[in-house]
């Protein structure tokens, strides 16, 4: 292939899920991109998965079904078996657009200090019908570094680099694997937003979106706090002051930082809204 055309990397990470598997192999298999590298981890499904995988097999780059003790380390085994320049995961209950895998390509062209590119994802139910949109937003580094970024992780591609400066991802992580590598992600590299509809994330009775929102919220304030450590954040600004030294940047560290009456004081001078807590 030409280097217009780089190896992209897709793993999918499986237990179960055969009701919805062959969709998201179809949509990845099903891409008009032509050098997509694509790598199905089962977790030992007792359902028809493996069946499913099987008559798939031949366009894989590779395949297993054996125990893992979850999503994490699923990807993580995964992607160390991968090779493409461009990485990216789709849960086995998720599916891309069509063009979504040429667009991101096109997208890191375009910007090639970015490290990230991701674009829109809608919900659609069990059956595959639409529910709602879940669009994202332009990417602010101090909305990121808070964890408060939004951007779905099936509409997300990333450059190896980033992968190989933050990964792999850490199994004691079982719902907030993906808002931990955005936030590493994000405290060292560019992200780059493009409003097109890329992904669609499947809400059912099974997935661990519906399931309930304690598990995400206990993980999300475990994840957020250790990135928001202030030695960790005054050492990223020292490492990296095109990122950090910039006034939003500086505000957001300021924010951090500094006790929280001063902040208050600073804020009222600023005429702006004082923070919640």
């Amino acid at each position: 292939m030409t280097p217009d055309t780089p190896l992209v990397s897709v793993v999918t990470p499986s237990f179960n899920q055969g009701r919805y598997l062959e969709a998201t192999l179809r949509s990845v298999l099903d891409q008009d991109y032509p050098n997509v590298e694509y790598i199905v981890i089962d977790g030992g499904s007792t359902d028809d998965s493996v069946e499913i995988v099987r008559r798939y097999a031949d366009r894989l780059a590779f395949w297993v079904s054996e125990p893992d003790s979850g999503q994490s380390e699923a990807l993580n085994k995964g992607f160390a078996r991968s090779h493409g320049q461009i990485m990216a995961w789709l849960n086995s209950d998720d599916v891309y657009t069509p063009g979504a895998i040429r667009r991101a390509v096109e997208a890191f062209r375009a910007h090639p200090d970015a490290a990230v590119v991701y674009g829109d994802c809608e919900y659609i139910d069990a059956g595959g019908s639409f529910v709602r949109p879940d669009r994202s937003k332009p990417f602010r580094r101090a909305d990121a570094l808070r964890g408060g970024h939004h951007f779905s992780q099936p509409a997300a591609f990333w450059r190896r680099f980033a992968w190989e400066t933050v990964g792999p991802l850490k199994t004691q992580y079982h719902y907030c694997m993906d808002l931990d590598l955005w936030m590493s992600m994000a405290a060292h590299y560019d992200f780059v937003y493009v409003p097109e509809l890329w992904a669609r994330y499947r809400l059912h009775e099974t997935s661990k979106t519906v399931s309930g929102r304690s598990p995400f919220d206990r993980e999300g304030d475990i994840v957020k706090a250790r990135h928001l450590r202030s030695a960790r954040l005054v050492r990223l600004a020292a490492e990296h002051p095109r990122l950090y030294l910039t006034p939003p940047m500086l505000v957001f560290l300021a924010a951090q930082l500094l006790p929280r009456g001063l902040m208050r004081r600073v804020n009222r001078l600023r005429g702006l809204p004082e923070p919640p807590g």
